[in-house]
């Protein structure tokens, strides 16, 4: 019973904020955030060392199916850019859930790909105000330079088109096998 009331009310403290308006980022420099990887590394992100980066991003269970989305179609149209899926949560995550939903994402996900998932929690607030939060289901996806500057910027959901688009705007040398982080 008292599990119901907790979910109970974390249910009501997210519904009392309201959706952010999206902005696009294009041009502005990426904010740095931790979050810590289903591997249990803590990250800061984005991952200065890594150079130009793809961020998928989602704020909602839901969001999973587009993030695939993108997953498949990086993969399948051979690009070698490094790609980083952020799951981005609330700080006011109690400790034990924080663990119950890692351990729920690792459920679904190979050992393998671990690394590149990585869980904001504590900086979740400024992710959102960031990037906004309206129409949650869509994931944000990112392609980031080496001066985490944000070169493109998607979050109409998955499409051929913008996927194409997207292709366009990575650098040649990372034409090739997608990778995931680390």
């Amino acid at each position: 019973m008292k599990t119901f009331y907790l979910v109970l009310t974390i249910k009501l403290a997210m519904s009392c904020a309201g959706p952010i308006k999206n902005t696009n980022p294009i041009g502005l420099v990426f904010p740095s955030i931790t979050g810590i990887s289903l591997s249990g590394q803590s990250l800061s992100i984005p991952i200065e060392k890594e150079g130009d980066q793809i961020l998928l991003i989602g704020y909602k269970q839901n969001t999973q199916f587009d993030i695939d989305r993108w997953l498949i179609g990086l993969e399948m149209t051979g690009v070698k850019i490094k790609v980083l899926e952020v799951p981005v949560l609330g700080p006011w995550f109690p400790k034990f859930l924080r663990k119950k939903i890692d351990n729920g994402m690792k459920n679904g996900i190979p050992s393998k790909l671990w690394k590149s998932v990585v869980t904001v929690y504590d900086d979740a607030d400024v992710m959102k105000k960031f990037l906004g939060t309206t129409n949650p289901n869509n994931a944000r996806v990112l392609l980031i330079n080496t001066k985490n500057e944000i070169i493109a910027f998607y979050d109409d959901g998955f499409s051929a088109g913008s996927l194409m688009e997207l292709i366009k705007l990575i650098p040649l040398s990372k034409k090739g096998r997608c990778q995931n982080l680390l």
